[in-house]
């Protein structure tokens, strides 16, 4: 059985003197479509910058793709989502296919234009967001889901194993949201990239997501089945405390929603 892409063992981090995670552990396999969701000031983002290597951990141990962190040097293997990636100045005078190329830099080498190898990956990226047409508009006349697929496009330029985003459906629209979330759907599944998605719209990720990393109060919860965690109240109290109301629904056909109180 190969190793985790990602493994965190006993992880405790914290700013100042108060801990924020304490005794962390999650295994993330290849393939993995992983959710993680939690209310705010959980440290989702700051767990997602200690798998980077961004922030370094208190105590425990994170492993990539089997080597511990502080040995690992394959950044170009992860593509990683800022949160508010997409808030970029709308007069920038850089066109898409310019900012995509611009994550190649470390293969283009300084002060040297991209090959025509280089070019390829760029047009393969966009072709795959859908954005192959729009790769000489301005950044600043897209969308703000075709901004966020840009840069989505940006991480895929390197052809990554591993994909972590952070809140990308942030200031998009519901269309937009469900173009994104469908790319990563087919990211995922066809190529084979493993996803980890922060998000806080719990019933959207419950549906799209294989597993579900549910933190708060410095501890983390993962399900394998992610609608066992919205379905069942004590999974909910478990994470969010009491006074939890809920309401499930969906939009297929025979599908009834429900409502209970945690």
């Amino acid at each position: 059985m190969n190793a985790p892409i990602i493994e965190v063992q006993n992880l405790s981090f914290g700013y100042g003197a108060r801990p924020i995670l304490k005794d962390i552990n999650l295994k993330v396999n290849a393939g993995d479509f992983l959710g993680l969701i939690g209310p705010n000031g959980s440290a989702k983002t700051t767990f997602l910058k200690l798998i980077l290597g961004i922030l370094k951990p208190w105590q425990g141990q994170i492993r990539l793709f089997g080597q511990d962190i502080t040995v690992f040097k394959r950044w170009d293997k992860i593509g990683y989502l800022a949160q508010k990636a997409a808030s970029v100045n709308i007069g920038f005078p850089a066109t898409v296919e310019e900012i995509v190329a611009a994550n190649l830099y470390r293969q283009v080498g300084p002060f040297r234009a991209p090959k025509k190898t280089h070019r390829a990956k760029v047009q393969s990226a966009l072709e795959t967001v859908g954005l192959i047409n729009k790769r000489k508009c301005l950044i600043g006349n897209l969308s703000g889901g075709e901004v966020q697929k840009v840069f989505i496009a940006r991480a895929l330029v390197n052809e990554p194993s591993l994909f972590l985003l952070d809140e990308p459906t942030v200031g998009v629209d519901l269309k937009g949201q469900e173009g994104l979330y469908e790319l990563l759907d087919r990211l995922n599944k066809q190529w084979h990239i493993t996803v980890i998605l922060i998000s806080h719209d719990v019933g959207v990720v419950t549906a799209r997501v294989k597993r579900l990393a549910c933190l708060n109060d410095t501890q983390i919860f993962v399900f394998d089945q992610p609608f066992d965690f919205l379905s069942s109240p004590d999974n909910l109290t478990k994470v969010y405390g009491q006074g939890m109301q809920t309401l499930i629904h969906c939009h297929q056909v025979n599908c009834k929603g429900r409502s209970f109180n945690a």
